[in-house]
């Protein structure tokens, strides 16, 4: 037998086999259910709300969810973008335990909670409230309504002075039970 009748005998059996007359055509009652992706997290809801109200507000909120264990994603820009630092810190019962930074030369690199600039939810709702006490010319600040955790900052001390700004962005958040 030459190999491509070969193949051929093949290619036929495989063909009838799907023909037997005890074959079953699948039903919906048959049909295996389709595995279903779980559904995403929404996004969370954010407010801007560039006030003391609303940084009392949202400190408040904050304060009754009762967040104390939590991994913080945080970077502060700098006016030059190659300067951007991302830390990610471990937060236990309200107090930063172990960080690492990543930035354009460095990966997952650890270094000491106290030299994270922000290193906690905490740290962030005061430095929003530093820029109200010193009568910064702009303060800007973005929360999570659910949780009142602030997810942007922005400052502008001195406008029109360059490279004083401060911009700090909640990379990501999660509660660690």
């Amino acid at each position: 037998m030459s190999r491509n009748t070969l193949f051929l005998t093949i290619l036929i059996g495989f063909a009838s086999a799907g023909c037997d007359s005890n074959s079953v055509t699948p039903t919906p009652e048959t049909e295996p259910e389709p595995e279903t992706e779980p559904e995403p997290e929404p996004e969370p809801e954010i407010v801007q709300d560039d006030t003391q109200d609303g940084l009392d507000l949202y400190r408040a909120r904050w304060d009754a969810a009762g967040l104390g264990n939590y991994q913080l994603g945080v970077f502060q820009r700098c006016v030059c973008f190659e300067n951007l630092i991302l830390y990610n810190v471990m937060v236990e019962e309200g107090v930063p335990v172990s960080a690492t930074r990543t930035s354009s030369t460095v990966e997952n690199e650890p270094v000491a909670v106290e030299d994270v600039p922000f290193p906690t939810i905490d740290a962030l709702f005061e430095l929003v409230q530093h820029g109200f006490d010193s009568e910064a010319d702009s303060v800007g600040a973005r929360y999570v309504t659910e949780n009142g955790r602030p997810d942007r900052i922005t400052i502008d001390f001195i406008r029109g002075l360059a490279d004083e700004e401060t911009n700090v962005y909640v990379d990501s958040f999660e509660e660690v039970n």
